[in-house]
């Protein structure tokens, strides 16, 4: 099993679920070229209080977030990871937020 310090951006894909001793696990959607085809799901977890608390409580499906942690790759054919975050930062809440604000504003918003 191999572990290396990442940054990456993605999309929160469903809610987060609370997980045993107060970690929160979620799955992150990232695509290295921005092509639809090319989409990757990171099982993601956490063990940080805040964070913990702002992915049970405030961050939504749709979110982009930018996350750092350590990625743990297993010595398995299947090539599986997992993502261990020590930082979040929500870049932008889910487009269909500023689209419902839009609607009823009738003027665009920005993040």
């Amino acid at each position: 099993m191999s572990t290396q310090p990442v940054t990456m951006d993605g999309f929160l894909q469903a809610v987060p679920v609370h997980g045993a001793r107060g970690a929160a696990a979620f799955d992150l959607v990232s695509s290295p070229t921005g092509d639809l085809a090319d989409d990757v799901v990171i099982p993601c977890t956490t063990m940080t209080p805040r964070i913990v608390t702002a992915l049970l409580t405030e961050i939504q499906p749709g979110d982009h977030l930018c996350v750092f942690g350590t990625l743990i790759e297993a010595d398995v054919v299947d090539g599986s990871a997992q993502l261990t975050v020590d930082i979040l930062e929500v870049l932008a809440p889910p487009w269909r937020e500023h689209c419902a604000r839009w609607s009823r504003t009738g003027m665009a918003t920005t993040p």
